[in-house]
């Protein structure tokens, strides 16, 4: 399973040699919810470089009025292709797996996105997972791959 914080290296700071690294020993797995959040990421980091103050609403009203739209258009195009060209397999999520994210909550004190995560990868019998995050750690069934 490939991490928010390991693709949004990837496509904001354009660290690609972290890719080719994973790539050559790992098939990648990237659940629906890491790509809305990485796409958020991305907005969030074009559009607040853009702007003086950096507060969500800033960023919110910066995005309506089309700020950095076609960069931000270009690197989630970036990420489409990773998914198009095979190199990473989206996963979908489903009620079963919320549900046992609300678990993991609790389990292993994660927030709600990283339960996400974590119970997709439950479900989908993954068992490695490539991030930055030390969270993950907490969680008995996951192994962090080191990037």
């Amino acid at each position: 399973m490939v991490d928010t914080t390991v693709l949004a290296r990837v496509l904001i700071k354009k660290d690609r040699g972290l890719l080719d690294k994973l790539t050559n020993r790992y098939v990648l797995y990237v659940p629906i919810n890491v790509m809305e959040e990485v796409f958020f990421q991305i907005l969030v980091s074009v559009v607040g470089a853009s702007i003086d103050r950096y507060k969500f609403y800033e960023v919110k009203e910066g995005w309506e009025k089309g700020i950095g739209k076609k960069e931000v258009s270009q690197t989630i195009n970036s990420l489409i292709s990773l998914i198009d060209f095979g190199i990473l397999t989206a996963l979908d999520i489903n009620a079963e797996i919320f549900k046992h994210s609300i678990e993991m909550c609790k389990r292993y004190s994660l927030l709600p996105n990283d339960a996400l995560i974590a119970a997709t990868c439950r479900f989908y019998g993954i068992r490695r997972i490539a991030t930055f995050d030390d969270d993950f750690k907490r969680v008995k069934f996951l192994k962090v791959v080191e990037v």
